[in-house]
């Protein structure tokens, strides 16, 4: 697997430039090949006002027994869509914005503040504006607690009576886009016009593993992005500080301030295409078990 600094040197100032910058860094890339052949590139976030891109020790998912990475035959990742559908609660998992933010105003002033040139008459004019992405996977943990014991972590979690530990969330970010690009069935997918030209462009692709040139075209990309999540009041005060065109990237990474307690660290998981289901159980590998230690709470 290519360390972060040997991929990130690998890339040319243009293509640093298009995954990295405003809260995005690249970590890592690595190719498989098999039954079928994919990447996986994995990407740290932080969209903190002072952004240090820092790992912590370890993250916690808190969880029902049967349900523990130590323990469960399978784990489930669930698109934003399927937390939207949930009851919202902040000592719950359903949030009625999760995966976009809404902004509502003088139209005049939000083409004050993307640059948009403005004509007479705007100011009359309220708009609505949904700021979000096509819809993406994700595994949401929090962030360990520093020294012994979860301290009142759990607290937001009350009907879970398991937690189980990663201590290494960039080993994991890897291991979950191998095996989600080993399990998940990639035709179960809806592609935009776009997402098919991105495919037949991965096709072309000729990738090298363990120094050989493989004449084998990559059938997707696996791109597991992990980070804190950032609370605030007001989350288009992140989100507008953010050049538009990179803006829907940072929303799962942003939240209101009432669910803060629950101290989130999320793997958000993105494929060629859009997932047609709101859930995906995925097999737990032995490779995925092997990075979870189990707690007791």
């Amino acid at each position: 697997m290519n360390t972060h600094a040997s991929f990130r040197d690998s890339l040319s100032a243009e293509e640093r430039d298009l995954l990295e910058g405003h809260g995005r860094r690249l970590e890592a890339f690595q190719a498989f090949v098999g039954s079928s052949a994919f990447a996986v590139v994995t990407r740290r976030a932080d969209y903190g006002d002072r952004p240090t891109f820092k790992v912590p020790p370890g993250v916690v998912k808190f969880s029902r027994k049967e349900h523990a990475i130590t323990i469960s035959s399978h784990l489930k990742l669930g698109s934003s869509r399927y937390y939207r559908e949930q009851e919202e609660a902040p000592d719950g998992i359903g949030d009625l914005e999760e995966g976009r933010l809404v902004q509502r105003g003088s139209f005049s002033e939000f083409c004050k503040k993307n640059d948009i040139p403005a004509r007479a008459g705007y100011d009359l004019v309220t708009s609505t504006v949904t700021w979000a992405r096509s819809d993406f996977l994700m595994f949401c943990t929090s962030v360990a607690p520093e020294g012994p014991g979860l301290g009142g972590l759990g607290k937001p979690f009350p009907e879970y009576d398991c937690a189980t530990f990663i201590p290494d969330p960039s080993a994991f970010a890897m291991q979950l886009g191998k095996d989600i690009g080993e399990q998940f069935d990639m035709n179960n997918v809806q592609r935009t016009p776009f997402d098919t030209m991105r495919q037949a462009s991965l096709a072309q692709v000729e990738i090298t593993t363990q120094g050989r040139l493989l004449r084998k075209g990559l059938d997707t990309v696996v791109l597991v992005v992990h980070g804190p999540v950032t609370y605030c009041d007001r989350p288009e005060r992140v989100i507008n500080r953010i050049p538009v065109e990179r803006r829907a990237e940072a929303i799962p990474f942003v939240k209101r301030h009432k669910y803060g307690g629950q101290q989130e660290y999320r793997f958000v998981v993105g494929v060629v295409g859009e997932p047609r289901e709101t859930e995906f159980l995925m097999e737990i590998t032995d490779g995925l078990r092997s990075l979870a230690v189990a707690l007791t709470r």
